[in-house]
């Protein structure tokens, strides 16, 4: 087979896979609602209304029994000793925190009370990523489940001063507790951030999470027509742009300090002051790490500054510049969701879709990868609208030309069968992606 006879058969497997893993997908979370998955369990079943096991009881003549006699023709069940059953459950420590006043507070303090024990930094990204679910579920459940979140404050990289900034900062209104003397975090053998206990009203540690949750977003889903095609593509061509200047912003401000710091050492020293600078005249954090808390905000909250986008790619620009490597793939993701999420509404779309629509499709523009764009668009966003995913990255391929993150990539296809795409292509193989 010729390559235009491959490509067509690839493309047909392709739309078979993708079709097929949709309907799966719609099957699987049938039961998904946005913003949380509903469950069934076995006891559940037996006592909805309407049920099989309900519809099953017509009326009898016998009369019914009264409340705690035994079935006919059954033993009487067996009492649980609730005793001997939370003795398997082990007891959560005591430990000793502060509050905001410096006042002493003990976990014993809220025995009679579910509590969740968060424990956080204000430096460990993750942390500040879930943070504020956690704040979200506090204000939801007050007076049925405590809330401690209690700070990793070691006097040095942490802070009293440096956490209450970041709360103040983030409008963290759930009240934030201080292990100054790492009594907490010695009881419980914290060894990573975040680390969260689960520990049941009478004092049972029940249950451990480490880490932080997924990324996996529930995006609320409406209708397509043709207006809301016609938005998508017009955001996946501005994301195509924006991919462009991305791809330039980082080639350029990496040549530009090399050139004006030829030692590596002084670069290091200089785009590292640069990010403290700018962090101080900014008089925010939040665009300093992978950009983890803002692809959050974007997508689960619909809320973004228009600077964010530029801010986050500047500042990343000067950190890989410099010779500080962290990664690049993860602040494009929160470029692509802040932009989308500013850009999104302004032609109509909600905002939460367009965030995710802008994440997916600048991730393609930066690396020329549509497939994979698509396939994560479809896993974290659970296959909503994926017709939208779809056009906007192939708008997004298609203009970003053949600008890219990575000077090795190398074409199989040429992007159009242009003579001036052709062109371009061979140009690209001499001189870099850019």
């Amino acid at each position: 087979m010729n390559k235009k006879t491959q490509l067509i058969v690839l493309t047909l497997i392709l739309i078979v896979v993708l079709g097929g893993a949709g309907i799966l997908y719609s099957r699987l979370s049938a039961g998904a609602q946005t913003g949380q998955l509903s469950s069934t369990t076995a006891s559940d079943t037996d006592s909805a209304p309407g049920s099989a096991a309900s519809d099953s009881q017509s009326p009898s003549s016998e009369p019914p029994a009264q409340e705690g006699d035994p079935a006919p023709d059954e033993e009487p069940p067996a009492q649980e000793d609730s005793a001997d059953t939370q003795s398997d459950i082990p007891e959560a420590p005591d430990f000793t925190v502060v509050d905001a006043d410096g006042n002493e507070v003990h976990l014993s303090d809220f025995r009679g009370t579910p509590v969740v024990l968060n424990f956080w930094a204000s430096w460990c990204g993750p942390c500040k990523s879930e943070m504020p679910d956690f704040d979200d579920a506090a204000a939801r459940l007050e007076g049925q489940v405590q809330f401690l979140l209690v700070n990793m404050t070691d006097g040095s990289r942490e802070t009293l001063e440096s956490a209450q900034a970041y709360l103040e900062e983030t409008g963290i209104s759930t009240p934030a507790y201080f292990d100054t003397s790492y009594s907490a975090a010695i009881a419980y053998g914290v060894t990573s951030l975040p680390t969260t206990y689960f520990i049941d009203a009478q004092g049972g540690a029940v249950a451990r999470a480490m880490g932080v949750r997924a990324m996996r977003f529930y995006l609320s889903a409406s209708t397509p027509d043709v207006l809301f095609y016609g938005q998508v593509l017009v955001l996946g061509i501005a994301c195509g742009l924006l991919s462009i200047l991305v791809c330039y912003t980082f080639s350029g401000v990496r040549a530009g300090l090399a050139r004006l710091f030829p030692n590596p050492y002084l670069r290091v020293v200089v785009g590292s002051a640069g990010v403290m600078v700018l962090t101080l005249i900014l008089g925010t954090k939040a665009y300093l790490g992978t950009g983890e808390a803002l692809i959050a905000q974007a997508i689960d909250q619909g809320r973004a500054a228009p600077q964010d986008c530029l801010l986050k790619l500047l500042l990343t620009a000067l950190t890989l510049g410099a010779g500080l490597k962290g990664g690049e793939i993860v602040p494009c993701f929160a470029i692509g969701a802040s932009f989308g999420c500013v850009v999104g509404p302004l032609l109509g779309l909600p905002a939460p879709y367009a965030a995710a629509v802008g994440m997916v499709s600048l991730f393609c523009g930066v690396t020329n990868c549509p497939l994979t764009a698509l396939m994560l668009g479809f896993e974290v966003f659970f296959f909503c609208n994926p017709g939208g995913f779809l056009m906007a990255v192939a708008a997004s391929f298609l203009v970003s030309g053949y600008s890219g993150l990575y000077a090795k990539q190398k074409f199989a296809f040429s992007k159009t069968a242009s003579p001036e795409g052709l062109a371009h292509e061979a140009r690209r193989e001499r001189t870099g992606p850019l």
